[in-house]
């Protein structure tokens, strides 16, 4: 299991880091854990979730399907959903979740280059993971040699993207009028950066994840390629708030391409964002030292919006990924169970 999760982390998700002044915070607060979800029959390989109310949506995929729908109140196992494929309700690997709204559930699809957008009740009433509207990367005429790495739906009038463009990495689109803004144009000498020179970055960590905050009026980036995050405004003319970059070591493939050495700390493997601060999953492992649990950490951080530290927590358990729920005063949690040796979900009061 531990295997499946490192191609994951690999394809998306980690960060690199040796710092230490990163880590100094004026309080520290050890949160305790609850288990919520820890039957194995009800999540067999999780990755991923979002909440809504009781009803978990899982990335959990196993055979066919990629989604597992639990009843958290009740304990139950509701449906197996998300068919494994190209066709209009079925999807490819890898996927991300983001709940857009207390009712909207949006599924990045990287491989097949769609965003799907999903009424929650109408996924439990018809068990089945057809969009209400999709959205496909091809619908956006970008200029010869730019990319979409990840698009996502912000609200009616936007997406964003981020990925290779001739002057920046993101992309502001503007649904009704087709029109594209580039948004922090890069410096003269780190335009082309899509073209993958062999050097890390910030201008070059170019596969990172987006985490939007509840108002959807603030974006939270982090990258796999180095220790570098990001916050900034997801209106226009967009401002940025807070950016932290820190370069690493890295060694040269076969293919002439920049790679993570084992030997190197992962970072930020995770985050998310509430309307006014920024949670960040620190590793500080490597793969080397510990293999598998190199992508699971103990270490949550929390800035404002600004980049002000407020608080470091240490997690009595290790998390692989998490949601933060502010108004319940809870995250939640794909956690690593030592006794079991498996992974279940649960959360940490705070």
């Amino acid at each position: 299991m531990k295997n499946i999760l490192i191609i994951f982390v690999f394809v998306g998700f980690i960060s690199c880091s040796n710092t230490n002044n990163f880590f100094q915070y004026p309080e520290i607060i050890k949160l305790s854990y609850i288990p919520l979800i820890t039957d194995e029959k009800l999540v067999l390989k999780p990755l991923t979730f979002e909440v809504f109310d009781n009803i978990f949506i899982v990335w959990d995929p196993y055979e066919e399907f990629h989604f597992t729908v639990i009843d958290a109140k009740k304990n139950t196992l509701l449906f197996r959903g998300g068919r494994k494929g190209q066709g209009p309700d079925e999807f490819l690997y890898p996927v991300i979740l983001d709940k857009v709204s207390d009712s909207i559930l949006q599924i990045v699809d990287c491989a097949a280059r769609k965003v799907s957008l999903l009424n929650v009740s109408d996924v439990l009433k018809t068990n089945s993971f057809k969009a209400y509207k999709t959205i496909n990367y091809s619908d956006i005429s970008l200029k010869d040699g730019e990319f979409i790495d990840f698009l996502y739906y912000i609200n009616d009038d936007t997406l964003v993207g981020v990925g290779y463009f001739h002057t920046s990495k993101y992309i502001f689109y503007q649904i009704d009028s087709n029109n594209i803004e580039y948004i922090f144009d890069l410096p003269e000498d780190k335009r082309h950066y899509h073209k993958r020179e062999p050097k890390i970055t910030k201008y070059t960590a170019y596969q990172g994840v987006l985490h939007f905050n509840p108002a959807r009026n603030t974006i939270l980036y982090h990258s796999p390629m180095s220790f570098y995050f990001e916050v900034f405004e997801s209106v226009q003319p967009s401002e940025m708030l807070f950016t932290h970059f820190e370069p690493i070591n890295y060694i040269i493939d076969d293919f002439g391409r920049a790679a993570i050495h084992p030997n190197n700390k992962s970072g930020i493997i995770w985050g998310d964002l509430s309307d006014s601060k920024i949670y960040l999953l620190y590793s500080g492992r490597s793969k080397t030292e510990y293999g598998a649990d190199a992508f699971l950490s103990d270490q949550m951080f929390v800035l404002t919006h600004h980049g002000e530290k407020l608080v470091k927590y240490h997690l009595m358990r290790d998390v692989f990924s998490f949601v933060l729920d502010e108004k319940q005063q809870k995250i939640y949690a794909i956690v690593f169970n030592p006794e079991t040796e498996q992974f279940e979900i649960g959360y940490f009061p705070i």
